[in-house]
C-alpha cells in the first residue's frame, strides 16, 4: 500500500519523503504553541524552554523536547494533512535539601491532567484533534549533586489545511 502510495506521489512529481510545502512552518508553530502552552501550566516558578534544559543556577527549569517520530499522520492530494507533534517535557528540580524545592511529581501531574482532560494551546493556522499522555509523570535521573529530573511524554494530533 505504502509503495503503490509513493508512485502515485512520484508521478505527480512529488518527493513523499519531503516535507509538503508550509508543513514545516505549521510544525514550528505547533512546538513554539506547545512549550507556551506547557509553561502556562507549569506556573512561572520552572523556568521553560524548547529544545534544551537551562543551565543549573538553582532554579527549577523544564524542557519541551520532540520525541523524533515521524509526524505525518496523512498528507492530503489538495495540501494540507493530519500531523502529530509528540513531545518530552522534562522537569530537573533542586536538591532535596533546597528549601525552594517544588513537588516535580504534582507539578508534572497537573500538566497530565490537563492533556488528559483536552487542554490544548492556541496555534495559527492548525485545528486540534487530540492530545494524549503517552507516559505518566515518572523519574527519570538523578545527578550527582541530588538535582532530579522528571519525565512525561505526551502526543497531539492536528490538522493543516490545504493552501
Amino acid at each position: 500500500m505504502a509503495d503503490a502510495k509513493e508512485g502515485v506521489l512520484r508521478a505527480l512529481g512529488a518527493n513523499p519523503a519531503a516535507p509538503a510545502p508550509g508543513e514545516e512552518a505549521a510544525q514550528a508553530r505547533v512546538a513554539e504553541a506547545v512549550t507556551a502552552w506547557v509553561a502556562g501550566v507549569l506556573g512561572d516558578g520552572v523556568r521553560t524552554t524548547y529544545g534544551e534544559l537551562c543551565p543549573m543556577d538553582g532554579v527549577d527549569a523544564a524542557e519541551v523536547a520532540a520525541t523524533g517520530a515521524d509526524p505525518v499522520v496523512r498528507r492530503f492530494v489538495s495540501g494540507g494533512g493530519i500531523y502529530r507533534f509528540g513531545y518530552d517535557v522534562f522537569l530537573r528540580t533542586c536538591p532535596r535539601s533546597s528549601g525552594a524545592r517544588i513537588d516535580a511529581l504534582g507539578v508534572l501531574g497537573r500538566l497530565a491532567d490537563a492533556v488528559e482532560h483536552g487542554g490544548l494551546p492556541d496555534a495559527a493556522g492548525v485545528s486540534w484533534a487530540g492530545h494524549t499522555l503517552t507516559r505518566a509523570p515518572c523519574l527519570y535521573a538523578v545527578d550527582p549533586h541530588g538535582n532530579e529530573t522528571y519525565q512525561m511524554s505526551a502526543q497531539a494530533t492536528y490538522l493543516v489545511p490545504s493552501d
